[in-house]
């Protein structure tokens, strides 16, 4: 039986071609990539000159890429990084020592000595693998907030729109998802800013208002001193993003038919009642353990992205790999078209193991995105279907007219009767 570590947290990267592992102290933030400003040199086809950087909280690693800060998931021990085609880094968490036979064991949270009953680990003091004691366990992990009614459990997952936690239920005793959104309104907030604090509150409403079974259900909307967050369902399975980045290769279109269908039937539901998601991407799409899609963040994406100057001309929202043109030249523009585009986007990543347009550059990749056509399809993949390329190229067309109607009848071009 392996003993808890005390001490600082290292990271430990391993890669087939390597004479030694790098380690990596905690709290070191490092880039990894095939360029000379990466830290921790990678090299391979498709591997960026800045791929990912590795940021700390605490003692907790985080893997974010390079070209969109939103993805992010915090890495454990095991996990195996995939950078471009073939290039794979392995995780391992090493502790400064090993607690040796006889000495107190520690919260991992507050360091505290645990009483008999706490280091026995049992199912009331363990959580998310760490041994914790009765004060962290009871005030909802430590350092997680708190909202009413609700002990958060661990983080899910983090992004510009917010940060996720599985939470549970005192009343009901339910498993549920919690998304604590960022704070609009400090102690003196201007008129700007309470303005954007109820329009995004009346969008969460309308998204609130869907009921569809793929699309994630909303139970409540909640506001404490200024903080919106908003309880969901919890759906125990992984997102498309991190569903690719595990596996390693890109998706056969066979693999993914069914859930695109699911995908475009509630899409096209949330189109005719009036609600355009405005950043459909793979993270925002999340597959249970059977296998049936759920769509996320739902009417986030407009508010939380702008900034102070509202919609003007210019203003991008939503994640600019996966985002329309006219969405980034002007978000007055978007519509139904604009999704079309994004899951035109997010088909092709699943595809290719990366979106249409990549560049390190951020202004270099809005150039290409309002401006270029994205390679075909055949320089990935010749094998697949020429109909999948047309398909493809006719819905990311930088005039929306000439795209789709609707995302349904995207999925009818890309699987033809």
């Amino acid at each position: 039986m392996t003993q808890p570590m005390t001490g600082p947290v290292r990271l430990k990267l391993i890669a087939s071609g390597w004479e030694a592992p790098r380690l990596i102290a905690q709290g070191r933030t490092i880039h990894l990539g095939s360029g000379p400003e990466a830290e921790v040199k990678i090299a391979g086809e498709g591997v960026a000159a800045l791929h990912y950087l590795i940021e700390w909280e605490g003692d907790r690693p985080f893997l974010i890429s390079c070209a969109d800060r939103e993805d992010r998931r915090q890495l454990v021990d095991g996990d195996e990084i995939t950078l471009g085609e073939h290039a794979r880094v392995r995780i391992r968490l090493l502790g400064d020592e090993v607690r040796k036979p006889g000495s107190p064991h520690l919260c991992r949270q507050c360091h505290r000595t645990l009483s008999s009953e706490e280091a026995s680990g049992g199912g009331r003091y363990r959580v998310d693998d760490l041994i914790l004691c009765r004060p962290c366990v009871w005030s909802g992990y430590g350092a997680f907030p708190l909202v009413s009614g609700l002990r958060l459990v661990h983080q899910l997952g983090v992004g510009m729109s917010g940060k996720v936690y599985e939470a549970h239920d005192w009343k009901s005793g339910r498993r549920l998802a919690i998304k604590l959104l960022p704070n609009l309104l400090t102690s003196r907030p201007s008129a700007r800013a309470r303005y954007r604090f109820e329009r995004l509150r009346r969008e969460m409403a309308l998204s609130a208002g869907l009921h569809h079974p793929h699309i994630l259900r909303t139970y409540r909307i909640g506001q404490e001193a200024g903080q919106l967050f908003v309880v969901m369902e919890y759906v125990h399975g992984s997102d498309w993003h991190r569903a690719l980045m595990m596996r390693g290769w890109p998706y056969d279109p066979e693999e993914i038919q069914t859930q695109l269908g699911e995908l475009g039937s509630a899409l096209d539901y949330a189109h005719h009642e009036g609600i355009i998601h405005r950043d459909v991407k793979p993270a925002n799409i999340l597959v249970n353990d059977r296998g049936f899609v759920k769509v996320t963040d739902f009417g986030l994406a407009r508010e939380l992205h702008e900034p102070s100057h509202l919609t003007r001309t210019g203003t991008v929202l939503g994640t600019i790999p996966f985002s329309s043109p006219e969405q980034l030249r002007d978000p007055r523009q978007v519509g139904p078209h604009s999704d079309v585009y994004s899951v035109a986007a997010t088909v092709y990543c699943l595809l290719t193991g990366h979106p249409p347009f990549q560049h390190n550059n951020h202004f270099k990749l809005l150039q290409m995105i309002r401006d270029e056509m994205p390679p075909p399809l055949a320089e990935k993949r010749p094998e697949l279907p020429r109909h999948l390329d047309e398909a493809l190229t006719l819905a990311l067309s930088k005039e929306p007219a000439r795209r789709p109607k609707t995302v349904s009848a995207l999925i009818d071009t890309l699987y033809p009767v």
